[in-house]
């Protein structure tokens, strides 16, 4: 069995909801165990922590998980649209190309 690319999602999304729904209801019928009050997913790649949660009746919490890289995008943000450099003007003004094209973007 392969697990290159997304080999592993696919299988997470294929197994793990049924998985996941008997290991709650375990949860959910042991006395010595607190109850169990929600369930906290990773929204970004698999979905069904949340088919479990509203079949179960149990709240559910969706964070999403970005990378390092796409949290900085987020924090520079304002700064590239007060720059100018954000919205794309088009594809002739993609930072990416005009480096190819010798113009090299200047970082941040």
């Amino acid at each position: 069995m392969s697990f290159g690319n997304f080999d592993w999602l696919l299988l997470l999304r294929k197994h793990c909801y049924q998985l996941l729904k008997e290991l709650v209801l375990k949860l959910k019928s042991s006395p010595e165990l607190p109850k169990v009050s929600c369930i906290i997913s990773d929204a970004a790649t698999t979905s069904f922590e949340g088919k479990v949660a509203k079949d179960l009746g149990i709240p559910e919490v969706q964070f999403f998980t970005a990378s390092a890289r796409g949290f900085m995008g987020y924090l520079q943000f304002d700064d590239l649209v007060k720059r100018g450099i954000l919205p794309f003007k088009g594809p002739l003004h993609l930072p990416a190309r005009n480096f190819l094209q010798g113009d090299h973007f200047k970082p941040l």
